[in-house]
């Protein structure tokens, strides 16, 4: 017999889960929800819409929605057992919902993972072995810049898209966290932010489009990190320095370069990230270092809300 999963919301990173699930597991069920009829009653939090639907028992929801909507729909299928991958950011604000929705997997004891997927990535695992076998010694600083102009990935419209619009969670800090998620794998939680976040008026949106932002992190590792929708040069790379030599791993070519005396560089084919990621939640893995937990998604959260309000 089939299982269920859910997608709610069908943007582009729906339509990608949606494609990856017809393709690679048609052993299950995929339902779709768009936001707009995921909607709550004031009263009891159930849903309005999606009645005919409303008694199917899910294997996993996967939340594609804006980000404002995460919570109340990851609670809402928390609530009925429901296993759960929530597109990152986990929300575009702090609240008391984030610490109901982990009283309710524990009571449940429910699988939920956060979709920062260069986690499962082999260059991003190489990084972090590298790191941790000192292979550059002792690191001093990393910079980080993920350099990217909005209406060239956002192309219908991108105004209107989400990444655009504050009310949705949109501006570059939300949009582009993966690159905090990284740094925090890497280096661990911040101990200092500064961050100076604008609105250059290139792109007419209403949210920041740039970010630039130092981290103090453990053992005093200073990392600087650089966030843009306007730059129409694209750029995406981390750079390690330590005392004995520098990491830089390219995230658009998929390339580590590791430079000690002799320039060594490690090629990888591009992976598509989403189905590794997919493929883990669906075996159960329940190993921590295999998966972005829900309290990845919190730190990341907590860092964002940091930067907003250095």
């Amino acid at each position: 017999m089939k299982k269920n999963i859910a997608i709610v919301g069908y943007g582009s990173i729906g339509k990608r889960y949606h494609n990856i699930l017809n393709i690679f597991f048609p052993n299950y069920n995929v339902f779709i929800i768009r936001s707009r009829n995921f909607l709550f009653s004031k009263k009891n939090k159930s849903l309005i819409k999606f009645k005919n639907n409303k008694n199917l028992i899910f294997e996993l929801a996967i939340i594609c929605s804006p980000a404002p909507l995460h919570l109340d729909q990851a609670i809402f299928f928390a609530k009925k057992k429901t296993n759960l991958l929530i597109e990152k950011p986990l929300s575009s604000f702090i609240s008391k919902k984030i610490t109901l929705l982990q009283k309710i997997i524990r009571k449940n004891k429910l699988n939920c993972n956060i979709g920062y997927m260069f986690k499962y990535s082999q260059e991003a695992r190489k990084v972090k072995e590298l790191i941790k076998n000192n292979t550059i010694g002792k690191i001093k600083n990393a910079k980080i810049v993920c350099d990217s102009y909005l209406p060239r990935w956002r192309k219908q419209n991108y105004k209107k898209s989400v990444s655009a619009q504050k009310k949705l969670g949109g501006g570059v800090i939300n949009e582009l966290s993966h690159e905090i998620h990284l740094m925090l794998w890497f280096f661990g939680f911040p101990k200092e932010i500064y961050s100076f976040n604008y609105n250059s008026g290139i792109l007419d949106i209403d949210c920041e489009d740039n970010s630039l932002s130092t981290f103090v992190c453990s053992n005093k590792v200073t990392v600087n990190m650089k966030l843009s929708f306007s730059e129409k040069i694209r750029k995406r790379f981390i750079l390690i320095y330590g005392r004995k030599g520098e990491i830089k791993w390219d995230l658009d070519n998929n390339k580590i370069y590791i430079t000690k005396l002799k320039k060594k560089v490690i090629s990888y084919i591009k992976e598509n990230l989403y189905l590794k990621q997919l493929s883990c939640i669906l075996a159960n893995k329940k190993n921590k270092k295999e998966t972005v937990s829900l309290t990845d998604g919190i730190n990341v959260l907590k860092i964002i809300e940091k930067m907003k309000h250095s």
